[in-house]
């Protein structure tokens, strides 16, 4: 019955009796890596509820341990900005070599702060939630028990298995493949080097989906193809979040095909997903029973003389064939433009994912095939990332 966080980084509460909470606020410095904890007992009211950021004692208490532990680190905090704190960076460098620093004792927040410091200084992004992400793999825990189990040390083996998977990633492998995983759609995939990373920007595909059957195909059994499924994070998340669809997704890579199973396994879906080997330049309407409502496709966009431009995570590590075309990463929009209407049902839809500087040529491949209502859609942050086009109905 205690909430808000009064300041600092996060705020730790530990409910003590019925009528008493100690709550525990850890403030970090982003610039010097210190760290001051401050810890006090709060009552609760007879009403069962205290908001803490307005409980004057409380954050005058606060704020007092905090400004007293920073006083106390004034000097060494000058000594850092003139010197470049030449202790911690021999600490950095001493973990990752096997120095005498590894038999030190690591707690969680520790760790978390070193790992976010070291990668930032490389020049790697999304530092801090990297080290999260690392750190809930080798502990099993949760982002948020990493914060109530801060001051926890780590055993030798702990230290050992993240300095394994540290290393790795500043060998630039993503962190997706280190830990196996990644969420989209608030779904879990499994995910390694044989299937494209999932990104966030492919959910918006995914909420166009939803709408596009929702106000067209409402509480009706609906087909989904998938064409280019890799990890199968687009078919299986339809199948999941759309109770009357069914999903046919298919990849030209039997390994991605091995992936997606694994996935629709997980999430459930198995028996609304028929997952299969095809490739789209060979297809026809014979490989398929009946028609589909909607089509979706995330296919390889990056042109060939792009792919070396390309961060090294993506270019060292990801699979290349579903990167790039190696052309100039229009000619799937091509072929599905120009085959993808056979495939739909009257009304039926095709929604597809591209680059950030194809939007005019994308939407021209579509309206020259034939397609109607053609419609680009933007990412969040606001690039067209995307198109909706619909088939057009056939007259007499």
């Amino acid at each position: 019955h205690l909430y808000g966080v009064i300041l600092g980084d996060f705020c730790v509460i530990t409910v003590v009796n019925n009528n008493a909470a100690e709550v525990k606020v850890v403030v970090t410095s982003e610039v010097t890596g210190y760290t001051s904890v401050a810890t006090d007992t709060v009552t609760i009211p007879a009403g069962g509820t205290q908001e803490l950021r307005q409980n004057p004692r409380l954050t005058l208490h606060f704020t007092e341990v905090i400004r007293e532990n920073l006083k106390r680190n004034r000097e060494s905090l000058r000594r850092n900005f003139r010197n470049g704190n030449p202790s911690q960076k021999k600490e950095r460098s001493s973990f990752l070599t096997g120095g005498p620093v590894q038999k030190r004792v690591w707690t969680i927040l520790e760790m978390l702060q070193w790992g976010t410091s070291y990668l930032s200084d490389k020049g790697f992004d999304e530092s801090r939630l990297t080290v999260e992400l690392l750190l809930c793999h080798v502990l099993r825990l949760k982002r948020i028990q990493l914060y109530t189990s801060f001051d926890k040390p780590m055993t030798e083996v702990e230290l050992s298995s993240f300095k394994g998977f540290f290393q790795r990633r500043l060998q630039h492998e993503p962190v997706q493949y280190i830990i196996g995983s990644t969420e989209f759609m608030g779904l879990e995939f499994v995910v390694d080097r044989r299937v494209l990373i999932p990104r966030p920007e492919t959910e918006v595909l995914v909420e166009h989906a939803l709408h596009y059957t929702k106000e067209h195909f409402p509480d009706k059994p609906l087909r989904i193809l998938d064409i280019g499924t890799g990890s199968g994070c687009i078919g299986i998340s339809l199948a999941a979040l759309i109770e009357n669809a069914s999903v046919v997704a298919f990849d030209k890579s039997s390994d991605a095909i091995d992936v997606a199973r694994i996935n629709a396994e997980k999430n459930g879906v198995e028996k609304k997903i028929v997952l299969s080997v095809q490739d789209v330049f060979r297809m026809s309407e014979a490989d398929f029973s009946s028609k589909f409502n909607l089509m979706v496709s995330n296919p390889p966009y990056i042109a060939k003389t792009e792919f070396e431009e390309l961060q090294p995570e993506i270019r060292e590590f990801e699979p290349s064939f579903a990167v790039s075309d190696d052309g100039d990463g229009l000619s799937f929009y091509r072929r599905i433009a120009q085959i993808g209407q056979s495939f739909l049902v009257e009304g039926g839809a095709i929604i597809v994912e591209h680059a950030y500087n194809q939007s005019e040529f994308t939407q021209k491949i579509f309206t020259d095939a034939g397609w109607g209502n053609v419609q680009p859609f933007s990412d969040y942050n606001g690039k067209d990332r995307g198109l909706v086009a619909t088939k057009l109905s056939q007259t007499l």
